[in-house]
């Protein structure tokens, strides 16, 4: 009877289905909107030796991007709003959730000196280009939940300590479990004096060409609140200005004036069309006391970047696009919605020592779901492994 009940066990840790279940489980878990479940991701690592076959790994780590990934499904239906395809929208789904997992289920496997290089090799690769452009739900995210103010540190103990789950799972998950423990009393980055970042609820203002009383109206409703502000440095969210032109300069004139004699700037968000075609950057406008512009380096793909259309259309990629703008005596590393939740983006923006981070999404269309939670737990994740200050703005 033990040798049958042994047997149905073995042949039940050997089922993808069970290695699917668990996948998704840890995926959903860890990328849950909060700092704190992140390092729940190292979790992935302590299956890979078990989930001996190439199948088994396949469905362990296709389960778990989907599971991290959830909110695609819900959000697509406001995002493409009579577009909306539910057969497109899965296939995307599933088929990112697949090219994600390939490296892990091609490179990983049982043998302990092949998880010792593949392990890493895998949180690397999906880190830096090309697999950077759809590199969400990385384990390395987890960094700043673990290893506060470790810096570029922190980032390498995090790769090691994943080799470490993967290789001798019972003590290294006690380490992770301890750091998470710690890490919540290392005081939070400090934040800069006289910077203010204002949610919105305007919707989809600034997308889909709206009604021209709408952008009146917000466009109002920005410049009033940055004039009414006491804050130095005022950061509203991505794209809820609809087109930022010459005349939205005219337009915003009095204000920016105003803003500049009192020494204020803001930092909002807007398309910008590119001359000669229907190609728009995803921007922030810098006005008032300071003048600039920063582009959104990598946009959503598919949604916002069409990489296999060419019809002119869509924003362009910049992968390796300006990271950083001067704001008063501050560097501010900008990151515009979905970069958010990548690691090259944050990585490239590191690399030129920021002292303060922004972050601008507009998630009106994910407003059902826990996304923006997601974002905010990223970047706070980011803002504690560099002991960098956040500022956020979110439109939902």
């Amino acid at each position: 009877m033990s040798n049958l009940s042994g047997l149905r066990n073995s042949q039940l840790l050997q089922n993808p289905l069970a290695f699917a279940i668990a996948g998704a489980a840890i995926g959903i878990a860890a990328w849950s909107g909060h700092v704190a479940p992140l390092p729940l991701s190292l979790g992935l690592m302590a299956l890979l030796r078990p989930a001996a076959t190439l199948l088994n790994r396949l469905f362990l780590t296709t389960s778990y991007f989907a599971g991290a990934m959830w909110p695609i499904l819900p959000g697509s239906s406001i995002f493409y709003g009579n577009d909306f395809e539910p057969l497109h929208t899965v296939r995307n789904w599933i088929a990112v959730s697949i090219l994600l997992a390939l490296p892990w289920a091609l490179l990983t496997g049982s043998s302990l000196k092949r998880l010792a290089w593949s392990v890493p090799l895998c949180l690397i690769v999906e880190s830096v280009p090309p697999f950077a452009v759809i590199g969400l739900a990385n384990p390395l995210v987890s960094a700043g939940a673990l290893f506060p103010h470790a810096g570029w540190f922190g980032l390498i103990l995090t790769l090691l300590l994943a080799t470490f789950v993967a290789i001798r799972p019972l003590p290294a998950v006690a380490a992770v479990a301890a750091l998470s423990i710690i890490a919540p009393f290392i005081p939070q980055p400090n934040p800069v004096p006289g910077w203010q970042g204002i949610d919105t609820n305007y919707g989809g203002a600034g997308v889909d060409a709206p009604e021209a009383i709408k952008i009146y109206s917000v466009a109002e409703n920005i410049q009033q609140t940055a004039l009414d502000s006491k804050a130095q440095v005022i950061v509203f969210p991505e794209s809820v200005v609809y087109r930022w032109t010459p005349t939205t300069d005219l337009f915003w004139r009095r204000t920016l004036d105003n803003l500049k004699a009192q020494g204020k700037t803001i930092v909002v968000g807007a398309m910008t069309d590119l001359p000669g075609d229907r190609y728009y950057l995803n921007v922030a406008v810098v006005r008032g006391d300071t003048h600039g512009l920063i582009a959104q380096r990598i946009p959503v793909p598919i949604a916002m970047w069409k990489p296999f259309t060419h019809d002119g259309s869509g924003t362009l990629l910049n992968i390796f696009g300006r990271t950083t703008a001067s704001i008063h005596g501050q560097r501010a590393a900008i990151v515009i919605c979905y970069e958010q939740l990548l690691v090259w983006p944050m990585i490239r923006s590191f690399m030129d020592r920021p002292t303060v981070l922004i972050g601008m999404a507009n998630d009106f269309w994910a407003r059902d779901t826990n996304f923006d939670r997601i974002q905010a737990a990223t970047l706070q994740s980011w803002s504690r492994l560099f002991n960098t200050p956040v500022v956020s703005a979110v439109n939902r």
